[in-house]
């Protein structure tokens, strides 16, 4: 079974098998438009909704940077 995130870079013209956020010291995550497509393929797949979560922007966005 293709993952959401799979078929999505798929339409974006992707079919390298990476996964640009976990490998992205690989030549061709160091694209920037390759990078990109990851992590707008993989954005696009995160169900958010008003009720999915009580936290405001800036809120996921401190989550976000403690995670790195």
């Amino acid at each position: 079974m293709i993952s959401s995130r799979t078929a999505k870079l798929k339409e974006k013209g992707y079919s390298d098998g990476l996964n640009c956020i976990m490998q992205y010291q690989d030549s061709i995550c160091k694209n920037t438009e390759r990078y990109n497509a990851e992590v707008y393929a993989g954005n696009d797949c995160i169900p958010i909704t008003s009720s999915s979560t009580n936290l405001s922007m800036i809120d996921c966005v401190k989550l976000l940077e403690s995670n790195k």
